[in-house]
């Protein structure tokens, strides 16, 4: 199986979930910025936003995944009736 890559939303879900991920291990990794009020407010921030994101991306993937795209050895799709006849002045060769 192929993967492809990641559209508009995929690339900003991904995004949001690293840089969540980077705030949770600078907070693993220096224990003194969990006591900066500065800090704690941006990671609270940025999590609670990934959280958010998370939710919203299962439920954006969930819908995208309905689709179906036609793929190479896949029938064409059938022709559909022209939403829009010409006009008998068309028909007969005159002009509008």
């Amino acid at each position: 199986m192929r993967l492809s890559l990641p559209d508009a939303q995929g690339c900003f879900s991904l995004g949001l979930f690293l840089l969540t991920v980077l705030a949770l291990v600078l907070a693993a990794a220096f224990p003194d910025l969990r006591h900066d009020d500065l800090f704690k407010t941006l990671a609270q921030a940025i999590v609670i936003t990934g959280l958010i994101n998370l939710a919203a991306g299962f439920y954006f993937g969930a819908s995208k995944a309905a689709e179906r795209r036609p793929g190479p050895g896949d029938p064409p799709p059938p022709a559909t009736a022209d939403p829009l006849p010409e006009s008998p002045a068309l028909q007969q060769g005159h002009g509008l």
